[in-house]
């Protein structure tokens, strides 16, 4: 964990070197939103801890297995894919290849982008061990896995991305549109909270900043407009554009 302002200057250090001998594409990173100035103080309660308490005995257990199998001198488990998942695999890693062509999804970040379906599996093979304790990967998890991985993608796509106010009030609208749209069609409703959309909106614009930007793109293009209500800002959408 490190701020904003170290990361950078580490990648710009010897000619950003970092990037260019891939060890940023080998990482899975993040840059989380922050909650300054929304965070809410409230009387502690009591919490379940099961979960916590499953998670540490079951890494204790993989643990004593992993010194056993070391000191007995064990063959290595090695972890495969059923038939299915393999083709969801490779399916995938031949999208992420065509993706990488100019002006394609991944062509700013190639270098990471080589990398997101070796770390697909990486995942994959933990979730599966850990939570089945099998070696053999199925559909689902693959499925887990590249669900996981796809957060990073569009977190590495943020962090790299050059700032350009304009170009970026653009792009977060486009995404705040599209998940506007999802959002009508499933609900059948025409206004959303914003607190919704921190919550369950578009990863890449819940950052505060970030969303109105989006919210003003559309504002100006006239496809909605905000109402405050109480305490609350709603978004409407217009009938007209829905």
């Amino acid at each position: 964990m490190t701020q904003r302002a170290v990361y950078d200057e580490f990648i710009r250090r010897n000619d950003g070197m970092a990037v260019k001998m891939g060890l940023t594409s080998r990482m899975l990173l993040c840059e989380p939103i922050s909650r300054q100035g929304e965070r809410e103080v409230t009387v502690a309660t009591a919490e379940s801890t099961q979960a916590l308490e499953a998670f540490h005995a079951r890494t204790a257990e993989l643990l004593e297995e992993s010194v056993a199998a070391i000191k007995e001198r064990r063959p290595r488990k090695v972890v495969t894919y059923t038939p299915e998942a393999a083709q969801v695999w490779y399916d995938r890693a031949r999208a992420i290849e065509s993706d990488l062509q100019p002006g394609r999804f991944f062509h700013d970040i190639p270098g990471f982008a080589s990398k997101i379906a070796e770390n697909v599996s990486r995942v994959a093979a933990l979730l599966q061990y850990f939570c089945n304790g099998t070696t053999e990967i199925d559909v689902d998890t693959l499925q887990a896995a590249r669900d996981i991985c796809q957060f990073f993608v569009d977190e590495m796509k943020e962090i790299s991305t050059p700032y350009d106010p304009m170009e970026n009030a653009a792009m977060y609208g486009q995404l705040l549109e599209e998940y506007l749209i999802r959002y009508q069609r499933t609900t059948r409703r025409t206004e959303v909270d914003i607190n919704n959309l921190k919550q369950y909106g578009p990863n890449r614009i819940r950052n505060k900043e970030k969303m109105w930007m989006a919210i003003n793109n559309l504002c100006w293009l006239n496809r909605v407009h905000t109402e405050q209500r109480g305490r609350r800002t709603v978004i409407v959408l217009h009938w007209g554009y829905i």
